[in-house]
């Protein structure tokens, strides 16, 4: 199991008022589906990133711009 779906899991019990330990198996595949929802980028992650990838190409950077747009 990968340190992002433990992250991701532990997030979505905490908003759930739960702890990932009462029933780490719901959150850790939901977890997983929600990030498995992320694989492909939207269009406007895409644009979130253009003037990045112009600037710099800094992969960091890029991937956090990626989660920004995904979040508004």
């Amino acid at each position: 199991m990968s340190e992002m779906i433990e992250r991701v899991a532990k997030a979505l019990a905490i908003s759930d008022g739960a702890k990932l330990d009462h029933n780490p198996n719901v959150y850790l595949t939901l977890a997983r589906a929600a990030i498995e929802a992320m694989r492909r980028p939207t269009e406007s992650m895409f644009e979130a990133t253009d003037h990045i990838c112009e600037r710099t190409g800094d992969e960091l950077e890029i991937y956090t711009a990626f989660i920004e747009a995904a979040l508004k």
